[in-house]
């Protein structure tokens, strides 16, 4: 779970939701509970994690939420009489799961740690997204360096090197469905250098 992440509850009826604020806190989240209404919506892109309960324009709202936080995971909260093509409908819209009121508290529970976890999740690709090669080679070899170093004879650099270079090779070759000449050339190398190196690391298949 991301640390001190914020639920945003917007709501035509806030008195079924003032229970989960003493609920969640202890669990490390900060709820907001709002009547459901346009003009908050402006400023939810400080949430990752939103309760929707507003049956009667949820198509509206839930659409308008997805433009101004499209990262944002919303929850849906429908009437108990919804039927499964309206759940089915929410899903399609983009709403992350659907729960149907009176609300489970424990189902509640289970539904916001997956989503937290699939928030942090994505958080982190981000941010290996943003990485340079070199911060993310690092980022990967502290641990493993430090776990290695006492290790006698071990050839740190040379161990290092091949497995990286194994890596990237069989990467590459599987983003160019085998295809030797497109992953020299992806690679930069020769073709005839790569089909060594193949052979080398045993990536024939």
């Amino acid at each position: 779970m991301s640390p001190y992440m914020k639920i945003l509850v917007l709501a035509d009826d806030k008195s079924q939701f003032r229970e989960i604020k003493d609920v969640f806190a202890p669990l490390g989240y900060t709820v907001e509970v709002k009547t459901a209404m346009r003009s908050r919506i402006k400023s939810i892109d400080r949430f990752k994690l939103i309760l929707l309960a507003a049956p009667d324009v949820w198509r509206d709202f839930l659409r308008e939420i997805k433009t101004a936080a499209p990262d944002s995971l919303v929850i849906m909260v429908l009437p108990r009489h919804s039927s499964i093509n309206t759940v089915i409908e929410t899903i399609k819209a983009g709403a992350y799961y659907c729960l149907r009121s009176p609300l489970n508290i424990e189902e509640l529970k289970i539904t916001i740690e997956r989503a937290s976890d699939r928030i942090s999740i994505m958080e982190n690709l981000q941010r290996l997204k943003q990485m340079s090669v070199r911060e993310f080679l690092e980022s990967r070899l502290n641990g493993f360096i430090g776990k290695m170093s006492n290790i006698e004879n071990l050839k740190l650099h040379k161990t290092v090197m091949s497995e990286v270079e194994k890596s990237l090779l069989s990467i590459v070759l599987k983003e160019s469905n085998g295809n030797c000449l497109r992953a020299a050339k992806l690679l930069g190398i020769n073709r005839n250098t790569l089909n060594k190196k193949i052979k080398e690391y045993k990536l024939e298949n």
